[in-house]
């Protein structure tokens, strides 16, 4: 079991060495608390898919995002409000168990510069493929 301590501004619950943030009423009150203790939220508290590759329109996982589960060869059909994601990603996070492939080129055979993202991680940056991704690979 859990202990309780009140602070000055909130209460805070303590269970197996982590501090979670408890949260009185709401369900999107239920949603923070979940993803406080899961982990699984962005810097700006989207709750995040695990599973999944979250595509940024900003650097730094800022802005519109879609996330995808699967190889997707044609980004321009896929998208956020006010625009598709082809030639628009500058971050990602990589929650899925598989390394991902970023192209700047769609189509039948993805091609042209292209990076890496290793399973479990995130660039904050893509350098030279800033804006510039139109095919997704899942290995």
């Amino acid at each position: 079991m859990g202990r309780i301590a009140a602070l000055g501004i909130g209460i805070v619950t303590l269970t197996s060495g982590a501090v979670v943030p408890a949260v009185a009423d709401s369900s999107e009150g239920v949603a923070q608390t979940r993803q406080a203790q899961s982990g699984s939220g962005d810097a700006t508290g989207v709750q995040l898919a695990k599973g999944k590759l979250h595509l940024y329109k900003h650097t730094y996982f800022k802005g519109a995002h879609i996330a995808l589960s699967k190889t997707d060869k044609k980004l321009k059909n896929n998208g956020w409000a006010g625009g598709n994601a082809d030639n628009a990603v500058s971050s990602v996070q990589n929650k899925t168990s598989r390394s991902v492939t970023l192209w700047d080129r769609s189509g039948k055979d993805c091609n042209g510069p292209h990076i890496k993202i290793p399973a479990h991680s995130e660039q904050k940056k893509l350098g030279k493929m800033n804006d510039k991704t139109s095919c997704v690979i899942f290995h």
